[in-house]
């Protein structure tokens, strides 16, 4: 269920799920202090829904430059803007078959910029299966990048039931990560 922040097509199309929005909001509310929080939830809402929805429009037809236009929200400068790529970026596993899914989630775990790489992380945080996911989170949860790390608890609370003994021993890694932003981010982060 999304926000729903924008109306109709905010909640019916927007496919991001309330606590998961809230989570990726509350991490870059950290680093833009004047914003209200209902403002950045309402503009985090809007460019995840605009984002889903071109996404949605143009990726059977035009993949290769949906995933460019895709990489450049993720690397924008209002981190708004940034939560919409990384619901971009779910919509593209989505719509991917399986194989070209495995290689987008590859692709952008591998990349140098570290707005890619949070992107996935965030993107793998919804339910879309991902035949590598556990690899995959495993190598983001040891990210360089402490935001990676934290971001990368949702994909392992999402994906937890996929590979229980590994991602309980990521979650503790993770607790006891050097940064207090992770180790919050990871207290809750095994489901009871």
């Amino acid at each position: 269920m999304a926000f729903g922040a924008t109306g109709v097509a905010g909640s019916a199309l927007a496919a991001v799920p309330t606590e998961v929005l809230a989570e990726w909001v509350e991490e870059d509310l950290k680093r833009s202090p004047p914003v209200t929080p209902l403002q950045a939830v309402d503009s985090a809402d809007r460019a995840a829904t605009r984002t889903r929805l071109t996404v949605g429009a143009l990726w059977p037809r035009a993949k290769e430059r949906v995933e460019a236009l895709v990489q450049r929200l993720a690397r924008d400068p209002a981190p708004g803007v940034r939560i919409g790529a990384a619901a971009g970026l779910a919509r593209m596993l989505e719509l991917a078959p399986p194989l070209e899914r495995i290689e987008l989630v590859c692709r952008w775990t591998v990349s140098e910029d570290v707005y890619d790489r949070l992107a996935v992380a965030r993107a793998l945080a919804l339910p879309t299966p991902v035949f590598v996911a556990d690899l995959v989170i495993a190598q983001l949860a040891r990210d360089a990048d402490h935001e990676v790390r934290a971001a990368t608890v949702g994909a392992l609370r999402t994906h937890f039931h996929s590979d229980p003994q590994t991602f309980a021993r990521l979650a503790e890694e993770l607790a006891g990560d050097a940064e207090l932003a992770v180790r919050l981010a990871a207290r809750d982060a095994v489901p009871i």
